[in-house]
């Protein structure tokens, strides 16, 4: 009997696709008898498709990709990316144009004012990695919730590894991307850190593991064990130690391919933020990867919150069935089973509020009408 094939596990430059990377790396796959072949994708879309086609059996992903897909944002309406586990939350950030550094951005809180206040007059270009991933909804979040007008501005996609080329040429504005391109452009000097996803959103989930469909058919034993090792290193990637170990592994070409004491420095929570602004030290602005369970269990609120966003943002039109999209795609059976088995906590909120910590807004998963959303 011949051997299977390997699982191919896709991501893109990212530091946050650490627990893949060190998974593989580390040998917590091979220890469970999986073959996995990591695949380097240049692009969301690309990494989308791949996982659609069947050429990926799971991968690296924004954890809001699958909704916008499936609602038809960037998909045809119905294509399924099931999310069999979270990844990481928070460690992104929004970086502008060193030509707008002013003093007046020295405090997170106030950013978006300040923004508002340079960007008078003139028409802003701002690029995100995906129409209606994480980055783009965390980008239009904090715009809307500053007072800007989003008809005064052009947001356009751009892959996320040439973010800092072109803020540096003067394509765009200013990005809103995962790390370490923030951390690069910061301390290339052609933009700084204006606030974090950190100060928007703490507790909501920023990439998620997705699985092909035929695969998990297929192939489910071996998915299970993919989650348990993936896990494993997520709750390893937690530790300051752990932390610093990896950047080195990251920082090569043939994952991230950036300076890896600037993915080291945000991986600790040290922001030196450019454009003449005063460096930060918190670590708990950093990307988490387990924090005790709590980021790693996929919730259906959270679901069911990220297709609100697109819904009020105007990204999906038209008619969406958010109950039937979260039942499709989120696979809380699968990972409660594994955490279990893997003694994880698993918390107990998958339907809990939603409280976003930029604006202290309240949404109620409970209570999906009051947010436009159709669940029936």
């Amino acid at each position: 009997m011949s051997a299977r094939a390997p699982l191919r596990v896709g991501f893109v430059a990212l530091t946050d696709a650490a627990p893949v990377i060190v998974a593989h790396e580390h040998g917590h796959y091979a220890a469970r008898g999986l073959a996995v072949r990591l695949v380097k994708l240049a692009s969301w879309p690309a990494l989308r498709d791949a996982v659609l086609a069947g050429e990926l059996d799971a991968a690296h992903c924004l954890a809001s990709l699958p909704f916008s897909v499936a609602a038809g944002v960037t998909g045809r309406p119905g294509q399924r990316l099931p999310i069999a586990m979270a990844l990481s939350a928070q460690g992104q950030a929004i970086t502008l144009s060193a030509a707008l550094a002013d003093p007046a951005f020295a405090d997170p809180a106030t950013a978006g004012a300040a923004l508002a206040e340079r960007a008078a007059g003139r028409r802003l270009t701002l690029a995100m990695t995906y129409p209606g991933g994480t980055h783009d909804i965390w980008l239009r979040y904090w715009l809307m919730a500053s007072g800007i007008d989003m008809s005064s501005l052009d947001i356009i996609p751009i892959p996320p590894a040439q973010m800092v080329a072109n803020l540096r040429g003067g394509t765009m504005d200013g990005f809103s991307a995962g790390e370490p391109w923030n951390a690069v452009a910061a301390e290339g000097g052609a933009g700084f850190t204006a606030i974090t996803t950190a100060d928007i959103a703490p507790a909501l989930p920023e990439k998620a593991l997705v699985v092909n469909p035929a695969t998990l058919a297929r192939r489910p034993g071996e998915v299970r064990e993919l989650v348990a090792a993936t896990l494993g290193c997520c709750r390893l990637l937690d530790d300051p130690a752990a932390r610093r170990d990896v950047a080195q592994v990251l920082g090569a070409r043939r994952y991230v391919n950036a300076p890896w004491p600037a993915i080291e420095r945000r991986l600790l929570g040290r922001y030196p933020r450019g454009g003449g602004l005063p460096p930060e030290e918190r670590v708990e602005r950093a990307v988490a990867f387990h924090r005790g369970g709590a980021v790693n269990a996929p919730r259906r609120a959270h679901a069911l919150w990220f297709i609100a966003q697109l819904r009020r943002m105007g990204l999906a039109r038209g008619r969406v069935d958010a109950g039937r999209l979260v039942a499709d795609l989120v696979l809380r059976d699968l990972y409660e089973e594994v955490a279990r088995g893997e003694g994880a906590p698993v918390p107990a909120d998958d339907m809990a509020p939603v409280t976003i910590a930029l604006d202290g807004a309240r949404f109620d998963p409970e209570a999906p009408a009051a947010a436009g959303l159709r669940v029936a």
